[in-house]
């Protein structure tokens, strides 16, 4: 807006101006005139941002390489963690068929020792019953038997008298 310039005073006018002689930080100028030193100063600009640019690039480079590297033994390292995964998992898998197996082989085992129990108790009660009634099975086959010698003498024509007398006589 024109209606609010204010001209500078004339200290800050005079702070504007070029002087010749170009401060030290920046080199001397080396054609003497009143331009060389601002040239020299740009010039100087320049090269130090190509020098600053190229130390940019190659820290650059440097970071990119060794991004990739670390990128590059980050998935090594997730390989061989995967790996070592799918094998710890394939093993528990086999672990739990084994012990399924097992469990069913335990059950299998369980009931075959139940029958094979219950097969002896019964054998033992069976092995009871004859040891307790021997004596009795032993009376009433002798008993049997006398039966069918005296039923064979009938058959045969023979008196049942003389048939007692003759088992009696060969049984001693």
């Amino acid at each position: 807006n024109p209606k609010q310039y204010k001209e500078p005073a004339a200290e800050e006018a005079e702070s504007f101006i070029q002087l010749t002689d170009a401060p030290a930080a920046f080199g001397s100028s080396t054609g003497g005139s009143a331009s060389g030193g601002v040239i020299g100063m740009l010039d100087k600009i320049r090269n130090d941002l190509k020098t600053s640019m190229n130390e940019e690039t190659l820290e650059e480079k440097d970071s990119q390489e060794e991004y990739e590297q670390l990128m590059a033994d980050s998935a090594a390292t997730r390989a061989t963690y995967v790996s070592a995964r799918t094998e710890k998992e394939a093993a528990l898998a086999d672990g739990n068929a084994d012990l399924t197996d097992a469990k069913s082989q335990k059950a299998e085992t369980a009931g075959d020792i139940s029958e094979t129990s219950e097969a002896m108790m019964n054998l033992h009660a069976t092995c009871d019953f004859l040891q307790s009634n021997y004596d009795a099975r032993k009376s009433a086959r002798n008993e049997e038997i006398e039966a069918l010698d005296k039923a064979k003498a009938v058959l045969s024509g023979a008196t049942v008298s003389l048939m007692q007398t003759k088992t009696f006589l060969s049984r001693k």
